[in-house]
């Protein structure tokens, strides 16, 4: 079976998503994954070995998620938007 041209592939899931968010069509598959809602980017961050600007940019965090900024020296950010 011959592929079709993967430009034409990419146009038509991007008008397909673009139905989806609009709300014309129903995608055809949700899948859920559960998130902690408090996440310790300090702990996550040191078992990296990344510095704070190389785990920001790394994980598209605002570098400000990465400084330290509670009383207990953890920094903590709650997951927000779409993922």
């Amino acid at each position: 079976m011959k592929r079709k041209n993967m430009a034409d592939e990419f146009v038509a899931a991007m008008r397909e998503a673009a139905e989806i968010a609009e709300g014309t069509v129903k995608p055809a598959a949700v899948h859920h994954f559960p998130l902690a809602l408090d996440v310790d980017v300090r702990a996550v961050r040191a078992g990296t070995g990344l510095s704070r600007t190389e785990f920001a940019r790394r994980f598209a965090l605002d570098p400000r998620a990465c400084r330290t900024g509670s009383r207990d020296g953890g920094v903590r950010i709650a997951p927000h938007g779409p993922i």
